[in-house]
């Protein structure tokens, strides 16, 4: 813990009211979906499944081509969870703990960065909505915390781990491993450690986090496990968990 000089928290901040949850959408027979349920850019237009508000209608098949353009995936309902307000949205007790007796102990504060809180794009990633909203800064491409958590001098390794290694996890570390050379210079990818058993797969998605680690292995990611990892400082050098 000595050797940890900050701590970036991400935090999902949903509404109940998004547009991937079930109360968003409607079918012809005025039923909502149930979890997990994949609603297609086809499915929009052709109003298979529809925005229980119409004037979204337009914006939902614009929203649901532009994901299937960007390669990742087809819109998903997923069970309500983090909602703000309720204690689905809080950092779990262990974890808390934990970075509350780092803040007594370093005399520094925790950084909590707030996520997905617009209600019409979906944010896996910390650093940028999975369709970027015109006018809406939040879901842009958040340089200032690439620039943080990147640039030579501030942290000599950048530690990974979280919830969960099938989506926010791997989306935000695929995102930093691909804008790391523009904030990061010459640093390798090897100063970004991810740890393997500090983060888990959303139950169903196991072959996705499978997929995710070899990827970032093989674009040179240090993968370890908690107790491996090696965060013992250089002389002039400082470490950042996130």
């Amino acid at each position: 813990m000595d050797n940890i000089d900050d701590i970036y928290m991400t935090m999902d901040c949903h509404h109940r009211m998004h547009i991937a949850h079930k109360g968003f959408w409607r079918n012809g027979e005025k039923q909502m979906p149930g979890p997990f349920t994949a609603i297609s850019h086809e499915d929009v237009k052709e109003k298979k499944w529809k925005p229980v508000q119409e004037q979204y209608q337009e914006h939902a098949e614009w929203y649901t081509s532009m994901l299937e353009k960007g390669g990742r995936f087809t819109l998903m309902v997923w069970p309500e969870h983090c909602l703000v307000g309720t204690t689905g949205n809080a950092i779990v007790q262990p974890i808390n703990e934990a970075v509350q007796e780092w803040a007594l102990k370093s005399k520094k504060t925790v950084t909590y960065i707030q996520k997905a809180q617009h209600c019409l794009t979906e944010m896996y990633s910390v650093f940028k909505a999975e369709v970027p909203l015109p006018n809406v800064p939040s879901t842009d491409l958040n340089e200032s915390l690439l620039s943080d958590l990147c640039r030579s001098g501030r942290y000599a390794k950048v530690v990974v781990c979280g919830q969960a290694s099938s989506h926010c996890v791997a989306f935000s570390c695929k995102d930093l491993v691909e804008h790391w050379p523009n904030y990061a210079g010459s640093r390798p990818l090897s100063d970004i450690i991810l740890l393997e058993d500090g983060c888990s797969p959303v139950s169903g998605f196991e072959q996705a986090a499978q997929d995710f680690f070899q990827e970032m292995r093989l674009k040179g990611v240090t993968l370890a496990k908690c107790q491996d990892a090696k965060l013992k400082p250089s002389k002039q050098q400082s470490y950042g968990k996130k």
